[in-house]
């Protein structure tokens, strides 16, 4: 079956944003070291990341409240103004990471966006999204953008539902098993997975039907395997 759309993840999918984070939890090890080992701040940062979704959602504001909370639970009656600046600190400067997107995302967006209009979906704090996205010099190339607070199987029927798309018609490109592909395979659509060094541990899925979606090693070759589903009509 033909596609009507084709959508793409932003976060590491299109551009550089996990090692922000992974440079701000090694910043907190250092801060934190005269209190704990590295070993406990990496874990007890993770486990309140992931337990925090619920309350902060996702994106630099809520890992900034994170890493506050993780000092204070470790550092408890020993944290100081210091720390808590220099955190306060690590979170504006992921904030002004300049926007590095990934080889061949460019050339890849011009050659799909002649062809079929894209979509961009993304996850996150909406302040925060645009921004990035404004930065990033990729608006052009895109049809439609939505950016959501999560993304289930539900949010996915929302928003085709939105834009009258049936999924078998509608192909999801992302780097995150648990956000990106499965729920749009659950949905009946189609997904590709382009993999990152050191993902996210909330995005880890163990023992993922590998036969149920796509996978490339990078996002260059998504034309080649599109083309089949690009001219028909």
């Amino acid at each position: 079956m033909p596609l009507d759309i084709i959508a793409f993840d932003a976060d590491d999918t299109l551009w550089v944003n996990e090692p922000h984070y992974t440079a701000a939890l090694e910043k907190l090890c250092t801060l934190l070291a005269p209190f704990a080992d590295a070993d406990h701040v990496r874990q007890a940062l993770t486990e309140a990341d992931i337990h925090n979704l619920q309350f902060y959602g996702y994106g630099i504001k809520a890992y900034t409240l994170t890493m506050l909370e993780t000092a204070s639970r470790i550092a408890n009656a020993q944290l100081t103004g210091e720390i808590v600046d220099a955190i306060l600190a690590e979170g504006k400067r992921m904030f002004a990471e300049p926007i590095v997107v990934y080889d061949h995302v460019i050339e890849t967006l011009q050659q799909l966006s002649r062809r079929k209009p894209l979509m961009l979906i993304t996850r996150g704090e909406l302040f925060e999204q645009e921004n990035r996205i404004q930065r990033s010099g990729l608006t052009k190339y895109f049809n439609y953008i939505e950016i959501v607070k999560t993304k289930s199987v539900e949010v996915y029927r929302q928003v085709l539902d939105k834009y009258a798309i049936e999924p078998p018609r509608f192909v999801m490109i992302g780097n995150s098993l648990k956000s990106d592909i499965l729920p749009v395979v659950a949905l009946g659509g189609r997904a590709v997975y382009i993999p990152i060094d050191n993902p996210w541990q909330h995005d880890i899925v163990k023992n993922p039907d590998w036969t149920s979606f796509d996978r490339l090693d990078h996002i260059g070759l998504l034309p080649d395997l599109l083309e089949a589903y690009l001219d028909e009509a």
